[in-house]
């Protein structure tokens, strides 16, 4: 059993304090609350509690990590913490570069599926490598797997979970577009930590066309998993 929190840099950015002093003592403060929910959930037979942090992209302060490590202090599930440039109605963010901030992009990617993708991990790395969870997820399905270098550069050897498929897109992926992109994440994380979700929720997208993304997933998988094995 699987259940995703909001994350708590995203609450604290979200939230209408009048109470605490800084943003730090908020964060820690959610991230005691939080620690409760965990252990209930945890007692009640939760596998795996996600943290959605999608705002670490934009960057990342000195409290963040210590308040994921408060939260899941002392609980008996694994964590994942799940990032990626958003999906506000189907459409991801991306933190722009200085001569788009003149013209006020700050929130929506109007650019083409196929230009660069920013480097998304960068804010998060190293910082994340002091994160007491088992697994971090992102999407590649839209930006592709060149954002994954710094999981080489910093040594990341704890699970990754890879999003190959791009939610903020109504066309369905082939099983082979799947499985070239998991080849793909393959130069960078090991098989044996390698796990694969979407970019991010699917809850934009009409029914059929999610469930064409989930069948596509999980066919590529199928044949990523038969070369494999053929070549073990």
């Amino acid at each position: 059993m699987k259940i995703s929190y909001t994350g708590i840099q995203v609450l604290a950015a979200a939230t209408n304090n009048l109470y605490y002093k800084e943003t730090k003592e908020l964060g820690l403060a959610i991230a005691r609350a939080f620690n409760e929910d965990f252990k209930e959930l945890a007692d009640n037979g939760v596998d795996i509690i996600q943290l959605d942090e999608f705002v670490w992209p934009y960057g990342m302060g000195d409290w963040e990590i210590e308040a994921v490590n408060t939260a899941v202090e002392g609980v008996d599930a694994q964590f994942w913490v799940h990032t990626c440039w958003g999906n506000y109605s189907g459409t991801p963010g991306y933190f722009p570069d200085e001569e788009e901030r003149e013209y006020g992009a700050w929130v929506l990617d109007h650019r083409p599926v196929h230009a660069p993708a920013p480097e998304r991990a960068v804010p998060i790395f190293p910082k994340v490598l002091d994160a007491n969870i088992h697994a971090l997820n992102y999407e590649v399905g839209r930006t592709g797997s060149d954002d994954l270098k710094p999981l080489l550069e910093h040594g990341w050897d704890k699970p990754f979970v890879a999003g190959v498929i791009d939610v903020k897109s109504t066309v369905t992926e082939t099983a082979d577009e799947v499985a070239d992109r998991i080849r793909q994440v393959l130069e960078f994380v090991p098989a044996g930590n390698l796990g694969l979700s979407t970019d991010c929720g699917l809850i934009n997208l009409p029914r059929m066309i999610a469930a064409g993304k989930l069948r596509a997933l999980a066919d590529g998988a199928a044949l990523v998993r038969e070369e494999l094995k053929a070549g073990s």
